[in-house]
Parts: structure tokens; C-alpha cells; sequence
């Protein structure tokens, strides 16, 4: 990979032959388009790709909220792949080629900046399609933590149809200081149960809680 000086290509960015011009951490880079091989992959190749490729395709369900709620120590890492690393080691299971995501070991957030969470947490459906959210306030420890935290919501739903997983994600539907909210999920979600998450970020987005498995709700008419 070549770092590129200001006044070398303009503002250009995008593909020049085999040449790759694009903006990396602030810093406009160029890198040449990798050549095509014709070799069939080793059987080791083809099962660390078809990992790879799925926890990618599931996570890319919902990225908006690993942006938010995801943050790596290393300066080369962007949120995208610390959750990939994760995933990959934590919450993939079966063998090759049929590989499945553990849904109760997914985390959404793995919390920026360590605010606290819900206390408590509870997830209740009720009639309609509706999940009534709960938690409840304590005497925190942490003074970054504040009763207009926002809350995102994201449920996983597995039973549309098999080896398919939707994500609904509700963003900032409530602050900390409301101790409850009531989301509406999709109609095709009654009469079968969803895997429900919530975490907390911080009122300008810099910071966030780690995620809470909130469990399996059954979604009502």
C-alpha cells in the first residue's frame, strides 16, 4: 500500500487501471487491484472463506449499530472488524459448509467508552406484535453515564424462512431516564419468538454501553 501526497491526483478517488485511489484514516492511499487466481482453493482455504462469509453477511445486517456501539484499540482496526474477529471465535458454530451464528452470543455493542447499561433488563411482548422494554436506574459508579443516554433496540429474527436471519433495529427510541419503552415489530413477526438485544449510547454517539442479550420474547397477535 503507497500513501499518496496531497496535489498528486487532485481529489480523485476510485480505480486507474489496476491502480486503487481511495481515503483511509485521513490519509488518501493507492493500492494495485489483487490478480485473479486460477487455482482452486485448499479445502482449509474454502472453509476459512465460507466463515469469513458468514459472519460477514450477518453482521452486515446490522453495521449502522457496530459503528456506533463497537471501538478498537488498535489504530489499523475499524469497528467492522473487531466485531468480525469476535464473531468468528465466539459465535460461529457447525462445520463446513453449513456454518450458523449463535444468536444468544451475538453482541451488538461491545460498549465505547464503558458506560453502564440497562439494570435489569427485561424484555415482555404484548398483544399487537409490541415488546414493552424495562430497566431500571441505580446508583452507578461511572460519572460518564447519564440519564439521557439513548437506547437502541435490535431483535433477530430467525423464522421467516430457514438459514435466514432479519434484523430489526430501533435507534434512540428512549433515554435512560424514561425506564421503559414499547416497540412495534413487523406483523410476519407474530406467533413465533425473536432474539431481542438493547444497549446505550451516549447523547453526542461517542460513547456506548456493551450490548445485553435480553432473550428469546414470542411475539403475539
Amino acid at each position: 500500500m503507497a500513501t499518496i501526497k496531497t496535489g498528486q491526483v487532485g481529489q480523485f478517488r476510485g480505480k486507474i487501471g489496476k491502480l486503487v485511489v481511495y481515503k483511509w484514516r485521513g490519509v488518501i492511499v493507492g493500492r494495485s487491484l489483487p490478480s485473479k487466481s486460477s487455482k482452486p482453493g485448499t479445502e482449509a482455504q474454502l472453509d476459512q472463506r465460507k466463515k469469513f462469509g458468514r459472519v460477514g453477511k450477518f453482521l452486515g445486517l446490522f453495521s449502522e449499530q457496530i459503528a456506533v456501539g463497537w471501538f478498537s484499540d488498535k489504530k489499523k482496526e475499524t469497528p467492522i472488524n473487531e466485531a468480525v474477529s469476535y464473531h468468528f471465535k465466539k459465535a460461529l458454530k457447525g462445520n463446513y459448509p453449513d456454518y450458523e451464528i449463535d444468536l444468544e452470543k451475538v453482541v451488538i455493542s461491545r460498549g465505547r467508552g464503558k458506560i453502564d447499561g440497562g439494570f435489569s433488563p427485561v424484555a415482555t411482548a404484548v398483544p399487537g406484535a409490541s415488546v414493552d422494554i424495562s430497566w431500571i436506574t441505580c446508583n452507578s459508579t461511572s460519572r460518564i453515564t447519564q440519564p439521557t443516554d439513548k437506547l437502541t433496540v435490535v431483535f433477530l429474527d430467525e423464522n421467516l424462512r430457514p438459514g435466514c436471519v432479519r434484523a430489526i433495529s430501533y435507534d434512540y427510541v428512549a433515554i435512560r431516564s424514561d425506564l421503559t419503552v414499547r416497540v412495534d415489530l413487523p406483523w410476519d413477526c407474530r406467533n413465533h419468538p425473536v432474539h431481542a438485544y438493547m444497549f446505550f449510547s451516549s447523547e453526542n454517539g461517542k460513547l456506548a454501553s456493551k450490548s445485553e442479550y435480553l432473550g428469546i420474547v414470542n411475539i403475539q397477535e
